[in-house]
């Protein structure tokens, strides 16, 4: 009765390299469901790609190279799957850090932020698009991801696959 919330360490390291290396992770979307099943009723879970320790990797723009569609795929990904996301600051303007937890604790660059409001396709306002869809349909919001079979590279892929396409339904 005292647990009441769960940050996955290892999902993160499958969210990200799934699209830094452009292949599904094979246990994507096998190991979500794996953690989210295992938690006590009543217990949020939390899903992340990055934080402020060095343990668990450097911040999601050193770890892409600062790849402006890979960063829109990755926070579409883990903002729109099962789980509750957890954003690290800078985050959703691309700050840059790593090595070490002083890199990773830089302030946040509020004159970014501002310069990313101005432009509509601006990594700031893919984040806040995502959220507001997020927020506005209850499957978005506390329902469950599901895994629809996709036909690619000539054959149908499976829960486990390591294709390159990853079509989910959430209800």
């Amino acid at each position: 009765d005292e647990f009441h919330g769960a940050f996955h360490f290892i999902y993160q390291y499958i969210l990200v390299s799934s699209v830094r290396d452009e292949k599904r992770h094979t246990s994507l979307l096998h190991d979500l469901h794996a953690i989210q099943k295992r938690l006590p009723p009543g217990t949020q879970d939390f899903i992340f790609l990055s934080n402020h320790d060095a343990f668990a990797g450097d911040r999601v723009a050193t770890q892409l190279r600062n790849h402006m569609p890979k960063m829109k795929n990755v926070a579409s990904l883990y903002l729109l799957l099962s789980g509750n996301p957890t954003i690290y600051y800078g985050e959703e303007i691309g700050m840059q850090g790593g090595g070490s937890d002083h890199e990773l604790r830089k302030p946040f660059q509020w004159d970014e932020a501002e310069r990313q409001l101005k432009d509509p396709n601006s990594l700031l306002n893919h984040y806040t698009r995502l959220l507001r869809l997020r927020n506005h349909y209850d499957p978005l919001r506390g329902g469950e991801t599901i895994f629809v079979r996709t036909h690619s590279e000539g054959s149908w892929d499976d829960y486990y696959s390591s294709s390159k396409t990853l079509s989910i339904i959430r209800i």
